[in-house]
């Protein structure tokens, strides 16, 4: 068998004829614009590992077992690297778009995190309370640090370690 077992269940890993057109679009990419490869072999990367970092668990309802699905928490870590990645690269490499789109992956990361695991576990009104806190707390942070990231980018690249490549 191709795939790990896990709870029962077997994850088969993707076939070679998936995996073609993604192996040409990054060639493709690489071709016009070599700076994009390391972001775009990390977030091929992360996309074929997602499917293997989850738990599966398996309900008994009105005498029927039902196997399902979850992320675990590997999944919330290999999305929240990628992000801090994309956004690192983008700082790196000058490009507000790239840690403008990290800062935006990790806050929706933040809040699959939330609606997937913690939610479950508080009551609806306090789950709520708490989400509306995150999100206050939560936004200004990522958006505090965006703006200081994006104002050092414009003042001085050499002091956040870039070869001063854009």
């Amino acid at each position: 068998m191709d795939g790990r077992r896990e709870g029962g269940v077997s994850a088969a890993l993707p076939p070679a004829l998936g995996r073609r057109p993604g192996v040409a679009i990054i060639a493709i990419g690489w071709f016009y614009e070599r700076k994009s490869l390391p972001a775009a072999i990390v977030v091929a990367a992360v996309t074929w590992a997602l499917p293997w970092a989850r738990t599966t668990a398996a309900e008994t309802v009105a005498g029927q077992n039902w196997p399902r699905s979850e992320p675990n928490l590997m999944a919330y870590a290999l999305v929240a690297s990628t992000a801090v990645f994309l956004v690192w690269w983008g700082i790196r490499n000058l490009s507000r778009p790239l840690v403008n789109y990290g800062m935006v992956t990790f806050a929706l990361t933040v809040m699959w995190f939330y609606f997937s695991s913690v939610m479950d576990k508080l009551d609806r009104s306090l789950g709520l309370i708490v989400l509306g806190i995150l999100f206050l707390a939560g936004g200004w942070a990522l958006e505090h640090t965006r703006r200081r990231l994006i104002a050092r980018m414009a003042q001085d690249p050499m002091e956040l370690g870039t070869e001063g490549e854009a």
